[in-house]
């Protein structure tokens, strides 16, 4: 009977800590940052994919954001503040990202950023355009749309060619808006990519986004040809399982991102960097030999304005 009895009490005394929220509870932010008018403007939330979104639209390119940075807090949270412990974690991340990166090291990036582009991509870009007139296949889209996008922020085509193909491109979207979609049961969005290492096409996918998009990076700072992430809904049923709906989408990535691709993929890639690889090379040495996040930033721009090592 006692021990009941304090096996009841044990119970009650955790229900009254739960609602006093006396246990740890872990809160996780994601953020990145660029300047607007000199100014910081921090990107903050719970979700990763909402930051990796940003960052790899085309709207924001020219912003130049910074890599995605996590941060976590654990701790108690007494009933009814849970709101302003997200906010705290919040800010807290926002003053993380303002310390990582020196002031002079923002002002001499950003100076070397808005280095104006060349117009090198619109040779490869125009060929495969005149290729795809009237063919209205969204596959065929997407692809020079990825391409276009490489090119646009590596800095090889101009604001005018990019608006030119933009409207090309929803001219060719608009034709197509009548198109049925075929839905079934159960949907499930998934991300990947194409790479060619050693003569040979692989795939790799996943349905966070995130995940995708690191994979993405690490598999360029390696110096390999890595496609641009395309992304599809997939509808499938009790009679399809999902290893059958991701072996699908390894197939259809695979014949998307064929030698044709890679080859027109290698001409944008191959071209030389609009931005002085020195000037890049300088800020490294004076800012990033003890400050990882200065690093990543300069890595990942590296990749993205093709510059090589």
């Amino acid at each position: 009977m006692n021990m009941m009895f304090r096996d009841f009490k044990v119970a009650e005394d955790v229900a009254k800590m739960m609602e006093l929220r006396r246990f740890e509870e872990e809160y996780t932010m994601y953020g990145s940052m660029f300047l607007m008018d000199g100014k910081p403007n921090y990107i903050i939330s719970s979700r990763e994919e909402k930051i990796v979104g940003f960052i790899n639209r085309r709207e924001n390119y020219l912003k130049f954001p910074f890599p995605v940075v996590k941060y976590t807090l654990r701790t108690t949270v007494p009933s009814g503040a849970e709101e302003d412990i997200v906010r705290m974690v919040k800010i807290n991340l926002a003053k993380i990202i303002r310390n990582s990166y020196p002031k002079a090291f923002l002002e001499a990036f950003y100076a070397v950023a808005l280095t104006e582009p060349d117009d090198a991509a619109k040779e490869p870009l125009d060929t495969l355009q005149e290729k795809m007139y009237g063919m209205y296949r969204a596959e065929n889209l997407l692809l020079f749309e990825g391409l276009m996008d490489l090119a646009y922020r590596a800095k090889h085509i101009t604001e005018k060619n990019r608006a030119g193909y933009e409207s090309w491109l929803n001219e060719e979207w608009h034709q197509m808006e009548d198109d049925p979609v075929l839905k079934d049961q159960f949907s499930k969005e998934l991300y990947g990519f194409a790479y060619r290492n050693a003569g040979c096409i692989k795939a790799v996918y996943n349905a966070e986004k995130a995940k995708v998009y690191e994979r993405k990076l690490q598999l360029e700072a390696k110096g390999i040809l890595v496609s641009q992430v395309y992304s599809k809904e997939c509808w499938y049923n009790y009679d399809k399982t999902l290893q059958d709906v991701r072996s699908e989408f390894e197939s259809l990535l695979l014949g998307l991102f064929d030698e044709k691709y890679f080859h027109y993929l290698q001409k944008i890639v191959s071209l030389p960097s609009v931005i002085c690889a020195e000037e890049l090379q300088e800020l490294e040495k004076q800012y990033a030999a003890d400050n990882a996040a200065v690093q990543e930033v300069i890595t990942t721009y590296k990749q993205y304005w093709g510059i090589k090592e």
